[in-house]
């Protein structure tokens, strides 16, 4: 059964519309700019969980920080009663001679935790600065996304175009 150069001619634009079909869904399915995409969300959403977890550090610092402040105002309080009774005179000398010694060690213990304080102050700017860093990385993985998703766009739109055109 030989059939006609019509029907020759027809099957043959049905199998080049097929053929130009299949093309343009394998494209839509193989965009780089799609697998670029999937690569820079995984970035942008591992740099938003290192910034959770920078911002969980830094309020378990800044609770830290809370803490030493206190150690210090206690240490201040028992340093500025025990000069405010060595000033009044009502002491024996044995008892100034035990609130110098007093003194002179919650001075010394003031002076350590005024350094912990001020250690953990660093602390706290050094977990600002990277959560900055970290905030400003993931704002350009945005506006990457972004741009990518636009143009992503304008290539399936493209596709679906010439699928329409394929059909018509």
């Amino acid at each position: 059964m030989k059939s006609s150069p019509e029907e020759q001619e027809r099957v043959m634009t049905l199998q080049t519309l097929d053929t130009s079909l299949t093309q343009l869904a394998h494209k839509e399915k193989t965009l780089s700019v799609i697998q670029a995409l999937e690569i820079l969300t995984i970035s942008h959403n591992s740099t938003r969980d290192l910034i959770i977890a920078a911002e969980t550090e830094k309020a378990d610092i800044k609770h830290e920080l809370s803490k030493s402040e206190i150690d210090v105002e206690q240490v201040v309080t028992r340093i500025e009663k025990d000069e405010k009774r060595m000033a009044s005179g009502t002491a024996s000398p044995k008892e100034l001679e035990q609130m110098q010694h007093e003194l002179a060690s919650l001075n010394k213990r003031r002076s350590e935790l005024e350094e912990i304080e001020l250690e953990v102050m660093v602390r706290v700017d050094g977990i600002d600065d990277r959560i900055k860093s970290l905030s400003v990385e993931r704002d350009q993985f945005k506006l990457k996304m972004a741009e990518l998703d636009a143009q992503k766009t304008k290539e399936l739109t493209d596709i679906a175009e010439a699928v329409s055109s394929a059909n018509g």
